[in-house]
């Protein structure tokens, strides 16, 4: 300890000192307010100084001259502060910087923004509802005193629930039109008037609507559905009925051994979609491709279907199967992680996560039947197109229909299963796109399961108890510190993990399809943020750990994109993205690509959340208003901020490595590490205390070259926050390319 504590002191007074070096002092300081279409977005700083290799620190103080502390950094001559109020005035000025090097400060700017006169408190709130006399389609018209000015006005709803108001929409206007409002549900709303998302005004009264319907005529649509080539009847075509003034779907209808359908239906308007049978039979095993009435492939170009009192309509479908299918084969090997062959490992060719959600979209449980099986070392796996053997040598070859994309899996009885390429988990895995060649190479390279003496298991279920098939994730709650383990449930919705490392853990399901994904939370269901789960320590045999999972309510037609990136711009593959209506029920779910891209099919109109959620990351979330008739929705983009993992600067090499000084610090409870990396090399970031105890392993793994940073968020290594005082972080790395070595540490204080 003595050695150690020795090791520190000199450390520190190494890294107190500095070589004399002259940074340019920025010059001509100047600051403006910054808004966006009339809302107030900050404080905008210029500044003029010579361009080189180094970077800027703003400083600020409210207020007064005289008491600055550090804002921000940027490598640009321009700063954005984003977090400054009316009514105080703010200091500014900026050096230079290269690691612990600063230059003199810049002038002094300061701003100050008048406070606004008080918000309008809203009054007289009244609601009506309304039904279209055509369509039966209710709506609820929202009107109040208030005026218009500078400041807009929320509106806060809640569905048969008085106590649990949720922000339905925003306006500048009086009125307000709620267009996704559903019968026999009572609706209770609020305004209050709102300016930069911080103010708000008192709430208005409240106002509440059972929305009733009076009695709709009914009238019938039938017909026949048959193969196109052949003539011949389809069974088990779900036929779905969209009424085209919400796009949202009625109960839907299944062909008979005829290929015969009827459904009695409420009058108005319809988009009609059948969805031919998908299964593994040759010829067929990508199933009839969906068409709509008449003759469509895309709801945009739908014929759209008026039904009247008492009126008997005729839907006749003609389904076109995908061209005869034509076979290639995959081959690879299966080794262990000493390069090994691996005898009778059982590889497995597989349905893409995308695939899979858009299927069931359709109203059809996928990958079941012929598609379900239990693989050794994995567990129940739906969506399987060929599974087999590895032979002596860990050789095999799958023969799978072409033109077409899959994930392949590999596993054996003591090892852990691996997806291609070198990833432990379905919605990592690399897809694997096919064309009419062959492809080889497709190989794994399988790890031995660890062996400690402590396992988990519970099972997955829906509210009414029912187990549900599902992949099984346990998470570690602090990042490096244990690898995440994989597996998959029985066909009950069973799990078990053995031979888990002791530690804290998160617990996450992510069902083959027809429920959301769901963190574990006791007693609770449908929990999709991490910042809302439990946390399950694991020593020994832990049992009873039940995940609640909510169904996917799709019944809409319209498809929502974008795109998840790091706040790097870097794409991030795996990320679970998912849906929400007014009344926070799942509507579709999807995964994102090695792209970062994602697609959520059958969406219903009206105001969705769209959240996003990773391991080692923060989750982000994004409203978007789907208006009616439309079809689809591009860019909804979100970005995730890592939540301890590195993230990267620049890939761009530097000279030498370094570790730069943490920022901010102080800091409570979130700070940013910052070090250079030459070239490749097998780098541990971890945090100390004053007494030489280690506290949290933040990195430990291989990095490329390039400049990196690390975020700490004030925990230990088992997700408790640490007490304030002063923490050292060191880095260690130990280069790929020559073995050289370095080490590095420097000191931080942490303030609450």
């Amino acid at each position: 300890m003595t050695r150690f504590l020795s090791f520190f002191l000199i450390a520190l007074i190494f890294v107190s000192g500095s070589f004399a070096q002259t940074l340019p002092t920025p010059t001509n300081l100047h600051v403006v307010a910054s808004s966006n279409s009339g809302t107030l977005t900050g404080a905008y700083l210029t500044w003029q100084a010579a361009t080189g290799n180094w970077r800027y620190r703003v400083y600020r103080s409210a207020d007064d001259s005289a008491h600055f502390a550090a804002l921000g950094t940027t490598s640009t001559k321009s700063y954005l502060d984003g977090t400054i109020v009316r009514g105080t005035r703010y200091y500014y000025y900026v050096k230079s910087y290269r690691d612990s090097i600063e230059s003199g400060r810049s002038n002094i700017a300061n701003i100050l923004l008048p406070t606004l006169p008080p918000l309008p408190t809203p009054s007289n709130l009244t609601a009506t509802l309304v039904i279209s006399a055509y369509e039966f389609h209710p709506s609820v018209k929202l009107k109040w005193n208030g005026g218009r000015g500078w400041w807009r006005y929320k509106i806060f709803r809640s569905v048969n629930n008085p106590a649990s108001f949720r922000v339905y929409g925003s306006t500048q206007d009086t009125t307000f039109v709620d267009n996704s409002v559903k019968a026999d549900s009572t609706y209770r709303y609020y305004v209050r008037a709102w300016a930069n998302d911080t103010t708000l005004s008192p709430q208005s009264n409240t106002v509440e609507v059972l929305v009733t319907l009076p009695y709709r005529p009914k009238g019938t649509i039938r017909g026949t559905v048959v193969d196109d080539s052949t003539s011949a009847p389809i069974r088990n075509v779900m036929i779905s009925f969209f009424r085209n003034a919400t796009c949202s779907n009625t109960q839907p209808v299944k062909t008979d051994s005829l290929g015969r359908y009827t459904a009695q239906l409420d009058t108005g308007r319809y988009i009609i979609r059948a969805a031919g049978p998908h299964g593994s039979t040759p010829g067929i095993s990508m199933g009839y491709r969906p068409e709509y009435f008449d003759n469509c492939f895309e709801p945009s170009c739908a014929t759209v279907v008026a039904l009247g009192d008492s009126q008997v309509f005729t839907a006749n479908f003609g389904l076109s199967r995908p061209t005869p299918p034509v076979y290639v084969t995959v081959s690879g090997v299966v080794t262990d992680t000493a390069n090994v062959p691996l005898r009778n490992a059982r590889v497995s060719v597989i349905r893409t996560v995308q695939e899979m959600n858009f299927l069931a979209s359709l109203g059809i449980t996928p990958g079941v039947g012929s598609e379900a099986l239990t693989l050794e070392g994995l567990g129940h796996t739906r969506g399987v197109m060929w599974n087999g053997k590895t032979d002596s040598l860990g050789r095999y070859n799958a023969r799978v229909i072409g033109n077409n994309r899959y994930i392949a899996v590999a596993s054996k009885e003591s090892f852990l299963p691996e997806y291609y390429n070198n990833k432990p988990s379905v919605e990592l895995a690399d897809i694997i796109v096919l064309g009419t060649r062959d492809t080889s190479g497709i190989s794994f390279s399988l790890a031995i399961k660890p062996v400690p003496n402590n396992s988990i298991a519970g099972l997955v279920r829906d509210s009414l108890g029912v187990g549900v098939p599902s992949r099984v994730a346990l998470i570690p709650a602090r990042h490096n510190s244990i690898p995440a383990r994989y597996v998959h449930t029985d066909s009950l919705g069973a799990y078990s993990i053995t031979g888990v490392v002791e530690g804290k853990y998160f617990v996450f399901a992510m069902p083959f399809s027809g429920y959301g994904h769901a963190y574990y939370k006791a007693g609770a269901y449908g929990i999709t943020r991490k910042a809302d789960a439990d946390t399950v320590s694991i020593v020994g045999n832990i049992t009873g750990i039940n995940i609640g999972v909510k169904p996917v309510t799709s019944s809409g037609l319209t498809l929502v994109r974008g795109i998840v990136r790091t706040n790097t711009s870097a794409a991030i593959p795996g990320v679970e993205v998912t849906a929400f209506n007014a009344e926070g029920d799942i509507v579709s779910i999807g995964t994102t690509d090695a792209t970062g891209a994602y697609m959520l099919d059958a969406v219903e109109p009206g105001v969705i959340a769209v959240a996003a959620s990773r391991y080692g990351y923060n989750d982000a979330q994004s409203s978007v208003t789907i208006e009616q008739n439309l079809y689809t929705m591009d860019n909804v983009n979100l970005t995730l901020v890592s939540d301890g993992v590195t993230s990267v600067i620049s890939n761009v090499a530097p000279n030498s490595f370094a570790l730069m000084q943490n920022y901010p610090n102080p800091f409570n409870p979130n700070t940013t590490i910052r070090f250079d990396i030459p070239f490749a090399s097998k780098i541990n970031v971890k945090i100390f205390n004053v007494l030489g105890q280690e506290v949290a392993q933040l990195v430990n793994d291989v990095v490329a070259a390039g400049q990196h940073q690390v975020v700490w968020n004030g925990t230990d290594g088992s997700g408790r926050s640490v007490a304030s005082g002063i923490y050292f972080y060191r880095l260690n790395a130990a280069s790929s390319a020559d073995g050289s070595e370095f080490t590095s540490i420097k000191k931080m204080l942490l303030v609450k």
